[in-house]
């Protein structure tokens, strides 16, 4: 069941009477404005997610929003195999944005959705990452029928995102497929009054630690606040002499270095306040530090193993297979990882930082890379960050608390990755891959190094009209190339090994790989060489190729092109350039996963996951533009078009 329930109560702050711990901003049911996801919604594509948007373009309906399964609120009768997404906006009002101290949002989704507050992106929950168009889809459909329901802290964040006045909540919500037998979503948001005043989050360099120099502090409120002063800041019994805010929490303090030594700092009153209707007053703080320019820090912590394609590992708290990396303690001593922080921009040290958590001496952590950007401190809870990681590789790295911070660890960058295997250290300390990742446990010893490179051929994919001498070609040397002409995936099994170049003169299809010991083997690449005058003439008499079912369900199949149109005085002379006016998709893939026993073309009332087959694709462009060819996977959709008695499926 896919159902989008999404419901938003204007609030005015001074309704709501103390002592209230939090209010319902987003509940069930209510009016939005809606749109189909038959284009973008706004040009540019961002602009419908801000409050100055003009949605007046937009149909009205009430949460929630559905089709497939019977719901209250507003079905949706056109969507299925028409568009894939709808857009929502719904306003909401704040007296004073500094009321709200937190965030929740609850979502019970089955397949995919982003939200966003006032154009500031939030959360988002079974979707790729990076800018999703109107025609995207969810990262796949979710397996639990109905949906189970979820909560989840939205984070700081959100919390500044919000403004005194209108705010709106704008939901992208997906579907996994176009062919998706139903939609639906629902999402409930509540805010946590600010009943508290603001205090000291943490500083960086973290309270009571030992440094080697020290010129400036970094302190976190709590929360946002205002009348921050230098002199607030007092070091060794002297004025701070400059502060600059990175956010509205977040204030440095530069001063004249301190003689080596215990160095007592303050933080006073001052003038300092949270910005609730009725501000609370920052009440003070003291800590110290150790100076010594002799202290030599720990660096015992490294980036020990990561997985950045998990389909079929570790899980998280919401049974959700998510990227992870793993950190180990390679000392003797505790180390207290508060106010460290995970990165995969140099650029932002700071990108996620930890919470209070203290990993043993020989400890391993894992830190799941979701974007999910949770903190708990509590024992066996899940640490998030609020960052993905890319498969192909990019830089990781792991800084210390200091002010400024200190690199400990890094992958800079790590290589590109398989789906789930990971990467990182053997006992021996050098990085290799592991075919069997071991999340929080001990690295095993690898003998795989690195990956083979993809094979490449001499004459790339496209349309032809004479024979060619084809070579397969492999960067890392002492490899063996394994290929095949049948469509079949090539294996050491598979296939024939490639000794000399290939003569092409027939439309053909060659899937190769290479693959040597100590390396995970390359890709399978895929070449398809369409000869026109193979398609114009191929099967005359509707007869089946080789292999190839003659019928399926009660339909006779004819493969060949019609003679009365390819002999056609008028259109056959014409017929080979026709052919080439538009691009080309090649699919290539064993041919029992389409015909067999269990192929997908001969069971086509079968769907689902388990339903789906390897395959490769390819876009042919006769006019030279840009192609390309991607290894997927491959279904059959529809509804009355999956009956056997239709002698056509889609795919």
């Amino acid at each position: 069941m896919k159902y989008l329930k999404i419901v938003c109560l204007s609030l005015a702050m001074a309704a709501v009477s103390a002592p209230a711990a939090t209010v319902t901003l987003v509940n069930s049911p209510s009016a939005w404005n809606w749109r189909q996801g038959t284009s973008e919604a706004s040009a540019p594509t961002a602009a419908w997610r801000a409050t100055n948007f003009n949605d007046s373009g937009f149909a009205a309906g009430t949460a929630p929003f559905w089709y497939g399964d019977v719901l209250a609120g507003t079905q949706i009768t056109d969507m299925l195999n028409s568009y894939s997404s709808i857009f929502m906006r719904k306003t909401f009002v704040l007296a004073n944005a500094g009321d709200i101290a937190a965030l929740r949002m609850g979502y019970r989704c089955d397949d995919g959705f982003i939200a966003w507050i006032n154009g500031v992106e939030v959360f988002r929950y079974n979707m790729p990452a990076g800018n999703i168009a109107y025609n995207g889809v969810a990262s796949g459909a979710v397996a639990i029928d109905p949906a189970p329901l979820f909560t989840t802290d939205l984070g700081a964040t959100a919390v500044t995102a919000l403004v005194g006045g209108t705010n709106v909540l704008a939901i992208h919500a997906f579907n996994a497929a176009l062919g998706s037998s139903d939609l639906g979503m629902e999402v409930t948001l509540e805010g946590t009054l600010d009943e508290t005043a603001p205090s000291v989050l943490f500083q960086l360099p973290f309270a009571g630690s030992t440094v080697t120099s020290l010129g400036q502090i970094e302190v976190d409120f709590s929360e946002n606040v205002s009348g921050v002063d230098a002199a607030d800041l007092i070091v060794n019994g002297g004025p701070a002499t400059n502060v600059t805010a990175s956010s509205g929490s977040v204030y440095v303090f530069r001063f004249a270095a301190p003689l080596p030594g215990t160095v007592n700092v303050q933080l006073a009153a001052g003038g300092i306040q949270d910005l609730s209707s009725t501000p609370h007053p920052f009440t003070g703080a003291n800590w110290s530090y150790t100076l010594d320019p002799n202290y030599v820090p720990p660096q015992e912590v490294r980036l020990n193993e990561l997985l950045t394609a998990n389909v079929n590992g570790l899980r998280d708290e919401d049974n959700q297979p998510q990227d992870w990396v793993e950190l180990k303690n390679l000392g003797s001593n505790a180390v207290s990882l508060a106010g460290w922080s995970l990165t995969d921009d140099a650029n932002q040290q700071d990108k996620w930082v930890f919470p209070s958590v203290t990993m043993p001496a020989g400890g391993l952590l894992i830190v799941f890379c979701s974007a999910k950007d949770r903190k708990p401190t509590a024992p066996g809870t899940k640490l998030h960050t609020n960052f993905k990681l890319n498969p192909d590789g990019e830089y990781l790295g792991l800084f210390n608390a200091e002010s400024p911070r200190r690199l400990v660890s890094a992958l800079d960058p790590y290589p590109n990755q398989r789906r789930d295997i990971s990467y990182g250290y053997d006992p021996g300390g050098q990085l290799r891959y592991f075919t069997a990742p071991s999340p929080g446990t001990n690295n095993a010893a690898s003998a795989v190094t690195g990956i083979v490179a993809d094979t490449k051929f001499s004459v790339d994919r496209g349309f032809f009209t004479n024979a060619f001498s084809l070579s397969i070609t492999c960067a890392t040397p002492g490899v063996t190339i394994r290929y095949t002409l049948d469509g079949k995936a090539p294996t050491t099994t598979v296939g024939s090994t490639y000794a000399a170049p290939l003569t092409v003169g027939t439309t053909t299809v060659v899937r190769a790989y290479a693959y040597k010991t100590g390396l995970l083997e390359s890709d399978i690449d895929c070449q398809t060489y369409l000869f026109i005058n193979d398609v114009v003439t191929q099967a005359a008499n509707g007869a089946a190729p080789a292999g190839w079912p003659a019928t399926w369900g009660g339909n006779v199949v004819d493969y060949g092109m019609d003679p009365d149109i390819v002999n056609n005085p008028t259109w056959g002379a014409t017929l080979r350039g026709d052919l080439l006016d538009i691009p080309s998709f090649s699919i290539v893939m064993n041919l029992d996963d389409l015909f067999g026993g269990s192929g997908i073309y001969s069971n086509p009332g079968n769907d689902g996951p388990l339903w789906e087959r390897p395959c490769s694709i390819e876009l042919l462009r006769p006019d030279g533009e840009a192609d390309f060819q991607i290894n997927c996977g491959i279904r059959l959709r529809g509804g009355f078009s999956r009956s056997t008695d239709n002698p056509k499926h889609a795919f």
